[in-house]
């Protein structure tokens, strides 16, 4: 079986930084399904690997039914139940907060439609959220338990500002901050236009900045990663919370770095939600975020690996018009 993952991940990486997202996507599938059943993460191992790709498989095309996502939330629930008070170590969080993380996305995906950027689903509102409140409160507690933990060791390591350790303590901050705020969000919530998370939002983009610094200071920045670093947290404030002023520094973030993540293309990303800045903010006055009856929705992107073009259609509201009326916008964005 060994072999079998190991070369789901290569077949991944190839696919993944050739612009064959789909394909990447399948192998990610087919490795999951060598690993068979849920087991708790020990962070060693080909399967732990897979485990990670498997959040980006569901964020990109939520293709399976929510039976197999339920059985997925359920994972590591003895590691959770588990979870010391304070972390000793990065290690020790960081499986943690994957194990939360990777909980969430299946538990969001089970009961919310997430963006499908396949080429073989139906497109879904942007905000057809109605997640049960027992089991948000329930999904939140977890990562403010996470919080609480890791609160002594992120203040120790701050204080060396620069290295390894400060670097992965700082991007566990982020993951935590773009999981919660993706749970925290939905249609019902006043936080997307409220200013209720403005600060976490400008955290994470601050905190996006600081690590492509730090990639820059090592002489070797990357532009191809295996996992999400900081591309998915820095979509969470442009695309999920269309924070304004913030979405246009999301946008030059990506421009200026340009790379890849996994499946996700910075360049591609930053292009579309440039495209959304167009569509959403024709009109707009002063306010801090786009109203929520002015947002794009069933936005769809589909890649075309052999033009090398992203193909992006949505629904724009008409404003004046009532807020059933929509209008149908594409548009291809060169890749």
């Amino acid at each position: 079986m060994r072999s079998t993952l190991i070369a789901s991940l290569l077949f991944n990486c190839f696919e993944s930084f050739h612009g064959y997202h789909e394909c990447a996507i399948q192998q990610v599938k087919e490795g999951l399904r060598e690993i068979g059943e849920c087991f708790e993460a020990d962070g060693e191992g080909v399967a732990e690997l897979l485990k990670k790709l498997d959040e980006q498989a569901v964020l990109y095309a939520n293709t399976r039914n929510a039976e197999i996502h339920e059985l997925y939330r359920k994972c590591g629930q003895e590691s959770i139940d588990k979870m010391p008070r304070q972390f000793s170590t990065l290690a020790e969080a960081r499986i943690l907060l994957e194990i939360i993380i990777r909980r969430s996305v299946h538990w969001l995906a089970s009961t919310i439609h997430l963006h499908d950027f396949s080429e073989t689903c139906e497109p879904w509102s942007l905000f057809d959220v109605n997640p049960p409140a027992k089991e948000k409160k329930k999904t939140l507690y977890e990562y403010e338990r996470w919080r609480q933990a890791y609160e002594p060791l992120l203040e120790s390591e701050k204080k060396t500002k620069g290295g390894e350790s400060f670097v992965l303590a700082m991007t566990l901050r982020l993951h935590w901050l773009a999981g919660y705020l993706t749970v925290a969000s939905n249609a019902s919530d006043i936080s997307l236009d409220s200013g209720r998370f403005a600060a976490e939002l400008e955290e994470i983009v601050s905190v996006s900045g600081l690590l492509l610094v730090e990639a820059m200071k090592t002489g070797k920045p990357y532009n191809f990663a295996f996992d999400m670093q900081v591309i998915v947290p820095l979509t969470t404030v442009g695309w999920i919370y269309r924070h304004r002023a913030l979405r246009r520094k999301v946008i030059t973030l990506l421009q200026q770095s340009p790379r890849k993540e996994g499946v996700w293309d910075g360049v591609v990303i930053a292009k579309v939600l440039a495209w959304l800045v167009e569509l959403e903010e024709d009109g707009l006055a002063d306010e801090e975020y786009i109203p929520i009856n002015s947002t794009a929705r069933m936005i769809r992107m589909t890649f075309n690996a052999k033009a090398k073009v992203a193909e992006v259609s949505c629904l724009k509201p008409v404003r004046g018009a009532g807020s059933e009326k929509l209008i149908q916008m594409e548009a291809k964005i060169p890749w």
